[in-house]
This record gives structure tokens, sequence and C-alpha cells, in this order.
């Protein structure tokens, strides 16, 4: 059955060298020189992530590993070029793509690497990887490891490919939850093996901003306390197609609550112009943050949009706010940090593409500190809930808060387990 995974990988070799474009040599395991020389004589741990939601989500794991094993040196693979450009802010060798899954490839890559240990994230189950490094003797764990709903139906049918690399390939299956523990044990994984560690993402950093802040912020954008009252509404990390949708939930949202003031921050400064034309278009007033005293179409005493045209100042709209809308979910990029927010004790608000914060999205929705939506019209009706009930939000927003408390941890988790199981003291510390 293995046989035929690699003739299947075979056939479809030159498809998935056109889909996948970039980085083409070193998928095929041609590392340039200056990449080679760089792992003569380091001690190595490889961690592959594959794109930016799982590269996100190591980021306090890849940190702690630094901080207690100073004299290894962290590699980091991954699949997308995006991926690629977060995981280089993290890495202290250096970053890759992830060799294509072929036993001569992920053979001559890992011959070059030499690895001690390989840290595999959240569920890239490559078999031939897999078997290469134990058959080098590298140790091989699985962190922040899930199996969603969706995806275990698939697994299940393939089941017969997963059976050696899960029985005998991985040391160890640091899994997210329970139900994650259980779906891999189906799979193959062996049942000792398996820990639960929940997960990393819930361990990205929220720097709270100080009362002193949040007083200049709300005076800066015109907002002084006297008026810090009204009804804000936070939308961040707006992606292209997205401002329609949240403007056409504001508008509708306004007709209700009139005085309701929203603030529009897009992923990319770029879309600003575009934002523009889509407020004048609905006869919105509005002001961008650095220049707030230049209002759009309509009379400056009127209450507006505020576009956020700074780096940095996310965390502050989100603080100022009665209820954030998190941007990245309402189009099929997967959905950006929806953790920031209910960390400050907001109610957040989403859309159906929330793949990078699944996990998360479940466990806020089911203690009620998170709403998902389908449309803008759903969106407009959710937030004037919202804005409506401030007193039974804000206790769902400190139970948001506290699930996040909770949560945290699985990063440091992981590395004791990575410690532990990796047997640095006896075989890698040598």
């Amino acid at each position: 059955m293995h046989l035929l995974y690699n003739i299947l990988l075979h056939l479809l070799f030159i498809p998935i060298l056109c889909y996948l474009r970039r980085g083409i040599f070193q998928r095929l395991g041609f590392l340039p020189e200056r990449v080679r020389n760089i792992f003569k004589g380091k001690k190595i741990i490889w961690v592959h992530a594959a794109s930016v939601g799982e590269v996100m989500g190591i980021s306090r794991m890849v940190a702690e590993l630094k901080l207690n094993l100073p004299e290894y040196s962290i590699l980091i693979s991954t699949i997308t070029t995006t991926g690629t450009n977060i995981a280089r802010k993290l890495s202290t060798m250096g970053v890759i793509y992830l060799p294509i899954d072929l036993p001569l490839v992920v053979h001559r890559v890992l011959g070059i690497i030499n690895p001690k240990i390989l840290v595999i994230t959240e569920t890239e189950l490559w078999p031939n990887l897999i078997l290469q490094a134990k058959k080098k003797g590298i140790k091989v764990i699985i962190v922040n490891g899930r199996i969603s709903e969706k995806s275990i139906g698939r697994y299940q049918k393939i089941k017969w490919l997963f059976k050696k690399p899960l029985g005998t390939g991985v040391d160890l299956f640091c899994m997210q939850t329970e139900l994650d523990a259980q779906r891999i044990a189906s799979l193959g994984a062996p049942s000792e093996k398996i820990m639960v560690t929940g997960s990393t993402k819930f361990d990205l950093g929220v720097d709270v901003p100080c009362p002193e802040e949040i007083r200049r912020f709300l005076k800066e954008i015109e907002i002084t306390e006297e008026k810090d009252v009204l009804p804000i509404i936070t939308a961040g990390s707006i992606r292209e197609k997205e401002e329609e949708i949240i403007l056409d939930a504001y508008q509708q949202v306004r007709q209700q609550i009139p005085d309701a003031v929203l603030i529009i921050a897009p992923r990319h400064l770029q879309r600003i112009e575009y934002i523009k034309k889509a407020l004048q278009k609905r006869n919105l007033s509005y002001g961008l943050r650095t220049r707030r005293n230049q209002r759009g179409i309509e009379k400056k005493e009127e209450k507006s949009v505020i576009i956020l045209d700074t780096i940095g100042e996310l965390l502050l709209a989100y603080a100022v706010s009665s209820v954030a809308v998190v941007g990245g979910t309402f189009v099929p990029v997967g959905g950006h940090n929806i953790i920031e927010p209910v960390a400050l004790g907001k109610m957040v608000l989403f859309g159906q593409h929330i793949n990078n914060y699944r996990e998360a999205a479940n466990l806020l929705i089911a203690a009620d500190a998170a709403i998902q939506v389908s449309s803008a019209s759903g969106l407009a009706d959710k937030i004037v809930y919202v804005l409506e009930n401030p007193d039974e939000m804000s206790q769902k927003g400190i139970a948001g808060k506290k699930l996040v408390e909770e949560n945290q941890g699985a990063s440091t988790r992981n590395v004791e387990a990575i410690i532990k199981y990796g047997m640095w003291n006896s075989e890698c510390g040598s």
C-alpha cells in the first residue's frame, strides 16, 4: 500500500510542481550551497509548519525552545510562500520549503540537515518524511495535533497509508483536544504515545493597552473621554472584498443605532483608497486615523467611519470597542487572530472561513464568547444585539477572556514534551 502511495506521487509529480511553483529546487531536495553550509556541525531541531496559521501558532513554542535549548538551532520548513515570510522572523537557523514527500528527496534533505528531532505541527502527516526520519534515528513528535470533523472521513478512507508512519514512525503525539486524541488513535496511533496538550494559538501574546494609551487613542480619533459611551464597532484585518460586507452591515446597524461608530482596519493599507470610494458611494462620512479632522462628504458633526491607516494600533481599536469583527473570515483566506479581542474581554464576531483558528473558534462559540455569521445582514443583526445588551455581553466577554487564560500554556507543555521524549539529556545532548 505504501508502494502505491509512492507510485501515485510519481504520477502526479509534474502537476504538483506546477501547483507549488515557488522554491521548486528546494522542494526537490536541492538546497543552495549557502544553506547546506549553515547546517554543518550544528545541532538542529527541524520544525515543520505548513502555512501562516500553523507558523503563527508555533511562535511562542519556538521562542521557548530557543530559551530552553540554546545550544540548538531552529530550522523551520513551510509549504506556502506566505508561511515562509512569517517563519523567517522566528527561525534561528533559516527557513526552507518542505521537500516533496518522495523517498529519495526526503532522504537527501534529512541527510543534509541531520536534525536531532523533527517536530511536525497539526496534521502534516507525510508518510515518507516520517518513515525516513525514523530510519535515521531522528525523533519525530507531532505537536498542536488536530484532525477536524471534515478531514477524519478522508483520513479513514486511506487509513492503510498511515498505519506504519503513525504506528512506528512517530514517537509522540501532542494533540489539541481529547477528540483529536481519539481521532488520531482511530487512524493507528498507539494510545501510549498520545497526550493532550491544548492549542498553542491561545498562547499568542496580547499586550493589553494601559488606560492612558486608551484615553489618548480615544482623544486622537475625536471620541473623547466624555463621549466614550458611544457604541464602537472595530472591524480588524479586513481583506479584499470584505469591505463591502462590513459597510453593508454597518449601514444596517445605523438604521437602529444611529450613533454607532465604525473603526475599520484594512489588513493591507493599499486598500484604503478603495474603502474611501466604497464609503462615498454609500454616503457615509469618514476620517483617516492620521487625519481625523478631514471628513468625507457628510458634515463634520455627524458620527462616521474611522479608517485605521496606521500599523500597530489594532489592539487599541479593539480595546475601545464594544464589539469586534475579525476579518479574513468572510472570504476564504482562513481567518485572522480571533483570540486578541477575546483576550481583551470583547465579544467577537467572525465569518465562516475560520480554518486558521478553527479549534479556538469552536471553544469560544461553545462558551458563548463568540458569534459566527454567514452574511452582512446576519452580521448586522448580531452587532445590534451585542450593542443593545451591554451587560450580558460584558459577562460573556469576561467568560471569553477567562477561557483564553485557561487554555494558555500549550506551548510550554509541548516544549516540555519535546525535551522529555526527545531524550535530550541522553541521546541528543551527547
